[in-house]
């Protein structure tokens, strides 16, 4: 008989469907839990339903006895051990298609609320006025909006703010052009968008690439009388700067939903600015969205107690168990090689090709290559990357997906090869392969022969093959305090370029790679976080 945890509330819809899986199910509410209740009660159960306030702590896992799946009603996973879950064999799903549309109608809906003024003629009728000559508004019919990061979120608004007339400037950094174009949208910089825009609006993760994405510089770039909205993450914009230039009146007004801290602190600079617009992060808080996720976790999680479909699974592919032990090396060397081609592009990508060879196409290779599309994305969304959405994430991009199987690999008995094709027609290419049992190894980079563990902090430093380069590189890193775990070397087959690849404790720190960068016979740094 399954039986069924609920330790946070989640609507009644979403109990009805739990309790209609079956004539056996039996569902338990507890929405009051104590952690220490939890790991004590939760060998009893095979599900267990969460939100935000229950944390799925590896001694939970652990204790889980019959726990087969956790399904979290919302998107965040931060409050499950999800290495934890994976090695208990214990599925985690989410819920992340739920609250799309309530967050992109919150952008709109501070968007037109800035645009009529809303929130200081609310505090002005309050204060019993009546100032009907002090306010003027503005239309947003024929105004300019950016969009930075047009994703799902960023789609929906632009296409309810192309309904009010506003023609749309997009940028998004995985996106060819092609792929914004389909969308009525104009292809454009940050920077265009941030001298162009009437309205700017945010919807991009915060990954150290956007962090102060709007800066004090970016701010004072903007169009005089621009309005900015953030309902995306805190940290993308400078909140220091950002309230000096709407209290100077270079920018007309902001609406914000996230906060670099929240809540923010009381003296909080804008916090007492009457042209803000503010709201406690409450993109995602509407009825319909919270029975939404409820009743996806819900199917979701009958599903895969009944022998269905595993639908938004973090950890889990679409493998015969009875063959698991065998590929998941494989898989994750996949995920591992993606994760480390991601990082070292810059650009819109135009296609991704998987090539499993060897002894490796005995397997479902599907599973191989959605691994591989999870690693490429997972360092640049906020979205959960799951082996249901991968290939519509990376194809809404713009992105061809490219898969082969050949019989025979080169050297090896099994090899993994990701290429990718930039939007300019530059490309690069990284393989891998598994030593012994479960020994995963990067043994290509750009054609080049290496020998790497793909785990932990890598420096990659292109130089000439000379003397003194390993010397001069390992002193500097010792000057810094950085500890070198491992080091290995490849040389070109010209003989004239060598591959220097450190392993590192920690990570260094961009001083020490433009340190790195300027010593003698060094041609290029790049820092990898597998």
């Amino acid at each position: 008989m399954p039986r069924i945890l609920v330790s946070d509330k989640i609507s009644d819809e979403g109990l009805a469907i739990l309790r209609s899986g079956g004539p056996d199910f039996e569902v338990v509410c507890d929405f009051e839990i104590t952690p220490e209740d939890l790991v004590r009660k939760i060998g009893d159960f095979d599900a267990l339903v969460i939100r935000s306030r229950t944390t799925a702590t590896k001694e939970v896992i652990e204790a889980g006895r019959r726990l087969k799946v956790i399904g979290r009603a919302g998107v965040g996973l931060d409050n499950v051990d999800i290495a934890a879950a994976t090695r208990c064999g214990v599925i985690v799903m989410n819920t992340p298609e739920g609250n799309t549309v309530s967050t992109a109608e919150h952008a709109c809906a501070l968007m037109i609320a800035l645009a009529k003024n809303l929130a200081e003629t609310t505090a002005s009728m309050r204060a019993g006025k009546w100032e009907k000559k002090r306010f003027k508004g503005t239309e947003l019919r024929g105004k300019v909006l950016g969009v930075i990061g047009l994703g799902r979120i960023g789609t929906i608004v632009a296409r309810r703010m192309q309904a009010f007339g506003m023609s749309v400037l997009a940028y998004d950094p995985f996106k060819t052009p092609e792929a914004i174009a389909n969308e009525d949208c104009t292809p454009a910089t940050v920077d265009e968008i941030v001298a162009q825009a009437d309205f700017i609006t945010l919807h991009t993760p915060k990954t150290p690439e956007t962090a102060n994405l709007i800066s004090a510089e970016r701010i004072a770039k903007m169009k005089r009388g621009a309005r900015l909205i953030n309902c995306a993450r805190g940290g993308l914009v400078d909140e220091v700067a950002l309230a000096k230039a709407l209290e100077g009146g270079h920018l007309a007004g902001a609406a914000l939903d996230v906060f670099n801290e929240e809540p923010p602190p009381a003296d909080h600079p804008i916090l007492k600015l009457g042209n803000v617009v503010l709201s406690p992060h409450l993109g995602a808080a509407t009825a319909e969205a919270q029975e939404m996720v409820a009743s996806d976790v819900a199917k979701q999680i009958v599903d895969a107690l009944t022998g269905g479909p595993v639908i938004n699974a973090v950890n889990y592919p679409s493998v015969d168990p009875a063959i698991l032990p065998r590929i998941s090396p494989f898989m994750e060397l996949a995920e591992h090689l993606g994760t480390a081609l991601s990082q070292l592009i810059e650009g819109a990508v135009k296609e991704l090709r998987v090539t499993c060879a060897g002894d490796v196409t005995e397997f479902p290779t599907k599973a191989i290559t959605l691994k591989a599309i999870r690693g490429f994305l997972k360092r640049t969304t906020d979205v959960t990357v799951n082996f249901v959405n991968a290939i519509p994430l990376v194809e809404a991009r713009g992105v061809k997906v490219v898969t082969l199987n050949e019989p025979n690999a080169p050297t090896f008995d099994s090899l993994i090869t990701l290429d990718v094709t930039l939007a300019d027609g530059s490309s690069r290419r990284i393989a891998g392969t598994i030593f012994g049992q479960r020994e995963p190894r990067i043994v290509q980079l750009d054609g080049q022969r290496i020998d790497a563990s793909p785990e932990g902090t890598l420096i990659l430093i292109t130089n000439r093959d000379v003397p003194g380069v390993v010397g001069s590189v390992g002193m500097t890193l010792a000057k810094h305090q950085i500890n070198i775990a491992q080091m290995n070397l490849g040389v070109d087959d010209a003989g004239r370029r060598a591959l220097l690849i450190v392993k590192i404790d920690g990570q260094a720190a961009p001083s020490v790679l433009g340190e790195i960068g300027a010593l003698p016979n060094i041609l290029s740094v790049q820092q990898l976080a597998l």
